[in-house]
């Protein structure tokens, strides 16, 4: 029976010894994928107006990266923004309100210490205004977007970047121009 009770006492160290080190492997797997992470996006806030039109746009555009090596990353990015449209017919005043969005993968490569190249497939779904005998009508653009380009990131913990990037699908009859310039902020980049 003495035996039996010491082989019991054995057995339960050794398993409360299996959890601690399971639990302590789990921990070191997690804060190695936390250390890998980054956090960035920006905000958009626009109003455009004239001819009888105004546009107002607040969105954001949050993306995570994942750090294969320290210098080069891959992540998504989603954008969302609110749009609200009004124009003045002279007899009539037309409004919409609208939600554009998007989805996407990026990759980033530190070029040098600040500076670094990026590269984006996107999904774009955004409103067309368009006027028809029935007044303002709204219709859905869906297309793929390519981005290529560069960028600067202040560095540190939190820090800022600024990013000119070209549209290599961009449509030749568009009336946006292909190219695209991204302030935002960093964390842990």
């Amino acid at each position: 029976m003495l035996s039996f009770a010491s082989l019991l006492v054995l057995m339960s160290q050794q398993a409360s010894a299996q959890i601690s080190v399971t639990s302590t492997n789990r921990g070191v797997q997690e804060n190695r994928l936390a250390s890998r992470l980054w956090y960035g996006g920006g905000f958009v806030l626009g109003f455009a107006g004239g001819n009888q039109e105004s546009l107002f746009q607040l969105g954001a555009a949050p993306m995570v990266g994942y750090k294969i090596f320290e210098e080069f990353s891959i992540g998504p990015r989603v954008s969302l923004v609110y749009s609200h449209y009004r124009v003045n017919l002279g007899f009539d005043v037309e409004k919409a309100n609208t939600v554009s969005w998007s989805a996407g993968a990026f990759t980033r490569y530190k070029l040098l210490r600040n500076i670094f190249a990026h590269a984006e497939f996107e999904f774009e779904n955004t409103p067309v205004y368009t006027f028809t005998n029935l007044g303002l009508e709204v219709l859905r653009r869906e297309r793929n977007n390519f981005y290529i380009g560069a960028g600067y990131n202040s560095g540190g913990v939190w820090g800022y970047e600024i990013m000119v990037l070209y549209n290599t699908l961009a449509p030749e009859n568009d009336i946006n121009p292909p190219f695209s310039f991204r302030v935002g902020f960093t964390h842990n980049f």
